[in-house]
Parts: structure tokens; C-alpha cells; sequence
């Protein structure tokens, strides 16, 4: 009886403490010290072995993870900025999307993450931000809300921009006024999506602690919307069916210029200007299909990632604001709370993974990206001449005449009928005289792709009458 009396004045001297440090209308700092979630020693009061476990595991691989993603982004916007890139990026659009990566690393990888669930591993005291105050809480979810949106807007107008174009992108040099205000609108757009977080957002509390999660002091309608619409439009729910889409349709570009290249692959010692065009025409499709292979790949990616964030913040919205709002007052919610926490934690990986990835697969899969960055790195390493040589073996040489390992190692080619007529009579060493009625003749072979009969009429064949 004096046991459960002695536990009723605890709770009692706890709530006063806490209620004498947590003001709910005022932006003063709040000294609450013992009343936030993620305190020192603050894993030796769970029981759960499975979150602590799944927490450790989750901070482990995000160290190396943020560290390397920030400095290969951030050699990659060099790049952008200061060398003539042939990237598969829009310029501006690459400069603006990995400027937002590497905010977001900061602001919910290391400041959300890392300083926060990391730190009480080492027996120090957690480093979180959103907790200070209102306002800090206000500010922090803001940011973060408009980092994922903008991202999410710039990737999405990336993908559809080469669906509609599948031009080499680097070949346009100067920023179109109409290119620039689309990059700007994409921004704008973010920041217009996440009002209503500054808005719904507070520090309340939960379990006896202090978090930084929208404030149910709202209607739970209002929240609960407001959970949905962060999930839909700004964590990109949206953003990333339609960056499913454009990514399949890039993929059958991607496979078309693959048949087309394959048929005008030749080897030959006539000086006819038309082998030296054909020549050209292959190189760049070649390079196109490199550019087309990073977007979508690394498109892809990150459209999971970002529909995973977008499920788990569903989750956290039933378990806080929907059916289970209940167990809020339950003893083990701040394990539950911690669990949903690591679980975006595990998602934001994923989505550092994925950036990571980008920079990795455009200097091995783009030829004409890699010289950019290798020439970057010859820059940096003027002083060490052995080294510099050692880059420039390194640097790609096209060799149009000669397949691509892709195309030996392949053992079917799925071709049709015309395009193996074509590659026929090319292939052999003909006649420029003969070439020409076998070009002249290709011309009326019906379903030629568009681009190659386009193609053969800019040489001066004309079709059979």
C-alpha cells in the first residue's frame, strides 16, 4: 500500500515538474532536462531488445552512409558548378536537387537522426534541435517537409523532361528562361506544401516526455488530413507514381535506341560521308542510352523510398492521431514511438542509399560524365604528377566501330525482320553506289523507325517510286 502511495506522489511531482516547464502557447526556451525522449541512458529503460537492437543497427550503417553520400554529392556539385559537364542531369536541375540532398543530410540524417538516437549510445546527451522551443519545433518541421517536397518536385520534373526529350542534355549550354522557372516553381511549390506543418507542429507531450510531432491540441480531423496530405504530396506519394511512369516509359527508350544501335553497328574503310554520319549517329545514341539508364535507375530508386517514408508516416498517423490514438497513454508507448522513429530512420537510409547510388553509377555507367569527373580530378592533383598520370588512363575513348560489351555478351537481340534487312547490306563492304540503293530501298520498307528514315532523307536518299 505505501509502495503504491509512494508511486502515486511520484507521478504526481512528475506532472508538476513537467507542467512547470512546458508552456503551450510561449516560444521560451524549455528547460525540461529529464523530460525528453532521447536522454542519456534513455536505452537502458526499454525492453524490447528488438527495437534496441533494430535502433543500434540503424545508427551503425547510417554513419558511413551520410558521411559518404555528403562528399560524393558534394564532389558531384562541384562538378556541376565549375566543369562543362556532360551530365544526365538538366544542369540547373542537378544543381538544385543535390543542393537539397545535401541540406537534407544535415537536417534529418544527422540533426534528426544521428545527434538524436546516436549520441545516447555513447552515454552523451542528445543533441535535438526540435525540442529547444515552439519555434524550434516549428522551424525544424518545416524545413525538413520542405526539403522532401522540393526533392521529390525536381525528380519528377527531371524524369518527365527527358521523357519528352531524349535529347543529350549537355549539349544545351545556356539556362532557358522557361527551363529556370520551372526549377524555381518546383521549389516554391515545397515550400507552399509544407505550411501547414510550421502550422500543425508543436512540442507536446507524450508518455511523460516532450516530442516534436503535430499537436493534437488540433482537431484530430484537422491533423489527420493534414498527415495524409504530408504523405501524398509532400513525403511524394504523388511525385512517384508519376516518376514511376515516366521511368517505364524511359526504359522502352532506352531499349528502342539499344535495337536501333545494334543494327548500325558496322566496320568499314569506305569514305563515304554517309558511314561517318552513321558513326555519329550511333555515339550519340550511345550516350543517350547511358544518360537514360542512370535516370531511370536512380529514379526508380528513390520513388521507392520515398513511397516507404510515405507508409510509415501513415502508420505513425493511425498510431498517434487514428484508430490506436489510445495507446498514447499506454506504459510501452514510448517504446512504440521509439520504433516508428527508427523505422523512418531505416527509410531515410534507404533514400541515402539511393543518392549514393547516383553518384556511383554515373561515373561507371556514363562514359562522357566519368572524363568530367576524372578531368576534375586532374584539376585537384596539379602538385602530384605521377597521380595525374595515373587518371588519364582512366579516361574513356570512344570506339564506335568495335560493340559494346553489352551487345557481344548478349545472346539474343530481339530485332525485327527490317532491322535485320538493314544491318545486312551495311555491314558488307558495298559500293557507295550500292549503298545508296540499299538505302534508297530501306526507305520503303514499311514500320522503319521514325529516326532512322528521318535520318537516311537528311543524307539526300530519296524513296523508290
Amino acid at each position: 500500500m505505501q509502495r503504491q502511495l509512494g508511486k502515486v506522489h511520484k507521478d504526481r511531482d512528475s506532472s508538476k515538474t513537467i507542467k512547470s516547464c512546458y508552456e503551450l502557447g510561449g516560444n521560451a526556451k524549455l528547460n525540461c532536462k529529464g523530460f525528453f525522449l532521447h536522454e542519456v541512458g534513455m536505452y537502458n529503460s526499454i525492453e524490447s531488445s528488438f527495437v534496441i537492437n533494430g535502433t543500434f543497427i540503424t545508427i551503425l550503417v547510417s554513419l558511413p552512409l551520410i558521411v559518404f553520400a555528403f562528399l560524393f554529392n558534394l564532389f558531384y556539385l562541384l562538378v556541376l558548378i565549375f566543369m562543362s559537364s556532360r551530365s544526365c542531369y538538366h544542369r540547373e536541375f542537378g544543381i538544385s536537387y543535390i543542393v537539397l540532398v545535401l541540406l537534407s543530410l544535415v537536417t534529418d540524417n544527422v540533426l534528426g537522426s544521428l545527434l538524436v538516437r546516436g549520441l545516447p549510445w555513447i552515454d552523451s546527451g542528445a543533441i535535438e534541435v526540435a525540442v529547444t522551443s515552439h519555434k524550434a519545433c516549428k522551424y525544424y518541421s518545416f524545413l525538413s517537409t520542405f526539403l522532401s517536397a522540393s526533392k521529390a518536385n525536381l525528380l519528377m520534373a527531371h524524369c518527365l523532361l527527358h521523357v519528352f526529350s531524349i535529347e543529350l542534355h549537355s549539349e544545351r549550354k545556356r539556362i532557358t528562361l522557361s527551363i529556370a522557372v520551372l526549377n524555381a516553381l518546383c521549389v516554391l511549390v515545397g515550400a507552399f506544401k509544407a505550411i501547414s506543418t510550421a502550422a500543425v507542429h508543436g512540442v507536446w507531450v507524450i508518455g511523460n516526455r516532450l516530442v516534436c510531432l503535430p499537436d493534437p491540441e488540433w482537431s484530430q480531423i484537422l491533423v489527420t488530413l493534414h498527415m495524409v496530405h504530408k504523405a501524398l504530396f509532400c513525403d511524394g506519394i504523388m511525385q512517384s507514381l508519376v516518376i514511376l511512369i515516366a521511368c517505364f516509359h524511359l526504359r522502352r527508350i532506352y531499349l528502342r535506341l539499344g535495337r536501333t544501335n545494334s543494327c548500325i553497328l558496322f566496320s568499314t574503310d569506305s569514305k563515304f560521308p554517309l558511314f561517318d554520319n552513321l558513326k555519329r549517329l550511333r555515339e550519340r545514341n550511345l550516350r543517350t542510352q547511358e544518360c537514360l539508364r542512370v535516370v531511370y535507375v536512380h529514379a526508380t530508386f528513390m520513388a521507392v523510398a520515398m513511397i516507404a517514408k510515405a507508409i510509415a508516416t501513415l502508420f505513425l498517423t493511425d498510431f498517434l492521431y487514428g484508430s490506436r490514438r489510445h495507446t498514447i497513454y499506454e506504459p510501452n508507448v514510448l517504446i512504440k514511438l521509439l520504433f516508428h522513429l527508427t523505422l523512418h530512420d531505416l527509410i531515410g537510409n534507404f533514400a541515402v542509399a539511393g543518392n549514393l547510388l547516383h553518384a556511383w553509377i554515373a561515373f561507371f555507367w556514363q562514359s562522357t560524365m566519368r572524363n568530367t569527373f576524372l578531368q576534375f580530378f586532374v584539376i585537384l592533383s596539379r602538385p602530384l604528377k605521377r597521380l595525374r598520370g595515373w587518371i588519364h588512363f582512366l579516361f574513356y575513348t570512344d570506339t564506335i566501330v568495335t560493340a559494346r560489351k553489352s551487345e557481344k555478351n548478349r545472346k539474343s537481340l530481339t530485332i525485327e525482320k527490317n532491322f535485320l534487312r538493314y544491318a545486312g547490306p551495311i555491314a558488307s563492304r558495298l559500293t557507295d553506289e550500292n549503298l545508296k540503293e540499299a538505302l534508297s530501298w530501306l526507305l520503303s520498307v514499311p514500320n522503319l523507325p521514325r529516326e532512322m528514315e528521318e535520318f537516311i532523307e537528311q543524307c539526300g536518299i530519296s524513296k523508290r517510286r
